[in-house]
């Protein structure tokens, strides 16, 4: 369950590697500069993303935790707004993803039960 919410929340950057349909990157494009998605850091996904192939990733998710960490966590209602906009534009992808949302509302609900415990995973430090 824990791996599926890394990929979710962090699907904008890594569907950058896979063939999207373009109504599908045109959402993602407007998530990444929603207010909603702010708390997620994502320009620091942008730079996974494009992370040259033949260099080491670490140093572009280290960026990334780094930004995500010094935020504020995400809201219930901005966790809802990136779930539903995701849902609504980018529902074939997240099925080869093998997350198969039965609707934003069943999307929105594993992202806020998921989110708190990811980000306070990923924000340990030491």
């Amino acid at each position: 369950m824990l791996s599926k919410s890394v990929f979710l929340l962090a699907g904008a950057g890594f569907a950058v590697a896979q063939s999207i349909s373009s109504q599908c990157s045109s959402t993602l494009v407007t998530i990444a500069g929603s207010p909603d998605s702010a708390c997620l850091n994502p320009s620091g996904i942008v730079q996974i993303a494009l992370t040259n192939s033949n260099s080491s990733i670490i140093p572009a998710v280290d960026s990334w935790l780094t930004g995500l960490c010094a935020l504020g966590p995400c809201s219930n209602s901005s966790l809802q707004a990136v779930a539903t906009n995701l849902t609504a534009g980018c529902s074939s992808e997240l099925a080869s993803l093998g997350l198969t949302p039965n609707g934003s509302t069943n999307l929105t609900v594993y992202l806020e039960e998921a989110y708190p415990t990811l980000r306070q995973v990923l924000c340990l430090k030491e």
